[in-house]
């Protein structure tokens, strides 16, 4: 029943998951009939692609899953109703991790490895990519446009301001901005509120 309401009230988005399943879906390691990938820029490594059911990726996303260091298994995964927006870039040569409900704004990067620059014999654009830790994103966070993820984990229910730089973990239930990213504030579950914290996330008043 619920199929046929949606059938009924949005035509176009049933197209567009037809259409997603049929030229993405079948190569995906995990895809729903409720998912769709909206015209990628480049998307290499559909087999090691995990999309819970609706979520969804918008259109101009660069997306690429393969074993750039050598690692035997490379994933990408996006739990239930997340959001990769436009223009965002996930480059995963390991494992990135996004967790159910979140939002991902339009040009967010995040990779979880770098180019090495450590050989000045060489120009960083030809040196070798060195593998970072894995990214993960807890369920429910927001990461704000033009926010960079790099090698780190994001807690559950976190807002990542945009423009920000995370290059270190985030706990749950935090507030982080700046270049590079520092907690702002964190939820207090003792007075049911969000108050202002120094850099590592301690209440200041």
């Amino acid at each position: 029943m619920n199929k046929l309401i949606l059938l009924v009230k949005k035509p176009g988005h049933v197209y567009k998951c037809l259409i997603s399943y049929i030229k993405y879906g079948l190569r995906a390691k995990e895809f729903h009939y409720s998912n769709f990938i909206e015209r990628p820029l480049e998307l290499k490594g559909i087999q090691n692609l995990s999309l819970g059911k609706g979520a969804f990726i918008r259109k101009n996303a660069y997306i690429n899953i393969l074993p750039f260091t050598g690692e035997s298994h490379v994933e990408f995964k996006m739990g239930d109703h997340s959001h990769l927006n436009y223009s965002a870039h996930v480059i995963a040569s390991k494992k990135i991790i996004i967790g159910k409900d979140c939002n991902i704004a339009p040009y967010v990067y995040i990779a979880d490895n770098t180019h090495s620059y450590k050989n000045i014999d060489l120009p960083i654009k030809s040196s070798p990519i060195q593998q970072l830790r894995p990214v993960s994103i807890g369920d429910g966070t927001w990461i704000g446009t033009h926010a960079a993820i790099i090698g780190c984990s994001i807690g559950k229910h976190c807002v990542i301001g945009a423009n920000s730089v995370v290059t270190k973990d985030i706990p749950d239930y935090c507030v982080a901005v700046g270049i590079p990213a520092k907690i702002i504030k964190r939820y207090d579950f003792s007075t049911q509120s969000w108050r202002k914290t120094n850099p590592q996330g301690e209440f200041i008043n």
